[in-house]
């Protein structure tokens, strides 16, 4: 079963509301509009959690954005003093600390894996950046970027990079990670200099063949056995002559 964090805004996107149900974010987020007399208030995002995950999600998302409390309007709770765009960032933060400490990172659901025959440009902004999670393969500024820009899940590694089909849930086709690209991960990871622009992912070429783990999605060179030379006799040919002696 799955259960929602969901986010309410203030029109001026200078105050929300984070919280959690089992029901339709919609509905739920309404009613507390209403209980609590949240004027100019509406809904901004939800997010589907795993349902025994819930309750430690949004309590790390609140321990997150600790420093942005507030509290006295209309006795209403989990209210923050911040923008939207933190508090999506910090339930994203969240969900990713808490799926690593409980053991179900998403690859782990991984049962296709395809190469990819033609290659894809993503182009990272400074918000994939700011948003990104650093060391974090499905929620760093390139999972970022393919999600805004193809709107679908990545899982990001030095060497490859796995994009999920959008129609095909278990299906994720194989990316090489260009050169540049592989520099400015290893960057953005150490928090160092950044260089927002395009970068093209490339097909893997049909002579890499690679095997593909079904529980972990790790992938890993498939072992080439090199045919072995029968050793060459040479036959009715002239011998080398040996040195000369002279008396």
């Amino acid at each position: 079963m799955r259960g929602y964090i969901y986010i309410l805004k203030h029109e001026s996107g200078n105050t929300v509301k984070v919280g959690c149900t089992t029901r339709d974010p919609n509905i739920r987020g309404n009613e507390y509009i209403k209980k609590y007399n949240l004027k100019r208030h509406d809904l901004y995002k939800e997010f589907p959690v795993d349902l025994q995950l819930m309750k430690k999600t949004e309590a790390e998302v609140h321990l997150i954005l600790k420093k942005y409390l507030i509290s006295g309007i209309a006795n209403a709770r989990e209210l923050f003093a911040c923008s939207p765009e933190i508090a999506e960032n910090a339930v994203e933060k969240a969900s990713a600390k808490i799926n690593l400490t409980n053991g179900e990172k998403k690859m782990t659901k991984v049962k296709k894996v395809k190469n990819a025959e033609s290659p894809l440009v993503i182009r990272l902004t400074q918000q994939d950046y700011q948003t990104g999670v650093v060391k974090d393969h499905n929620f760093c500024m390139v999972a970022k970027a393919v999600k805004r820009e193809h709107n679908t899940e990545a899982d990001v590694s030095v060497t490859r990079i796995l994009i999920r089909d959008r129609h095909d849930k278990e299906l994720w086709y194989r990316y090489q990670t260009p050169n540049d690209l592989r520099e400015e991960i290893k960057s953005f990871d150490r928090q160092g200099t950044i260089n927002p622009g395009e970068y093209t992912l490339r097909a893997v070429p049909q002579w890499m063949a690679r095997a593909v783990t079904k529980k972990t999605g790790k992938t890993t060179k498939a072992p080439v056995k090199a045919k072995r030379r029968s050793p060459i006799r040479a036959r009715n040919i002239r011998a080398r002559p040996g040195p000369s002696i002279h008396i």
